[in-house]
């Protein structure tokens, strides 16, 4: 049993560590003007599809928009990433960005063509420039926003950093400060 668990420790350190190091750094800056549309917000749902052809399985994760950097000005977006379930079949996929409900950040976002068996949303697709790399976690716990590549010191400093690069003020939907401790009942 330790043997097995060793080894499962192993594999597991190897595939995160594999991840980042399978990635080409895209700076921030070609991020910023290829994308279509730059958002902050949080992960409202998620539900996986097939492929029209059922050789790939995608998640589409719903996100609520508070600020837009860049592009449409709607108030939910999806996100599609690579890989899932669907009934009992599963499919997972190296390196790809895993996104899960409750989950917030600023999202860095190309248009994504592609048609899901069953999707019947109005909503466009997009999809996370550089895999992970246009993806800044808000993690609430330690107060970090990060990405593979980068760690930015502060929510006000990564709004500068847009703000510099697409020469204008965001657009405020929705009045959300990520890092204020919410109060439990």
């Amino acid at each position: 049993m330790p043997k097995f668990y060793f080894i499962s420790l192993f594999l597991l350190s190897f595939i995160s560590y594999s991840q980042v190091h399978l990635l080409d750094k895209i700076p921030l800056s070609k991020q910023v003007a290829d994308a279509n549309t730059i958002v902050e917000g949080e992960v409202i749902s998620k539900k996986s599809y097939w492929d029209s052809n059922k050789h790939n399985i995608y998640t589409v994760h719903k996100l609520e928009i508070s600020k837009v950097y860049k592009g449409s000005s709607a108030t939910h977006i999806n996100i599609v990433t690579s890989g899932g379930m669907v009934g009992m079949r599963a499919q997972q996929n190296y390196p790809s960005l895993t996104l899960d409900k409750a989950d917030k950040g600023t999202f860095i976002l190309e248009n994504f063509n592609l048609k899901l068996e069953g999707y019947n949303e109005n909503l466009p697709l997009f999809q996370v420039t550089g895999l992970s790399q246009g993806y800044f976690k808000y993690n609430t716990r330690t107060q970090n926003i990060s990405n593979p590549f980068n760690k930015v010191s502060s929510p006000k400093d990564l709004n500068q950093k847009l703000i510099s690069l697409t020469n204008k003020q965001p657009k405020q939907l929705k009045e959300v400060d990520y890092f204020k401790e919410k109060k439990r009942n």
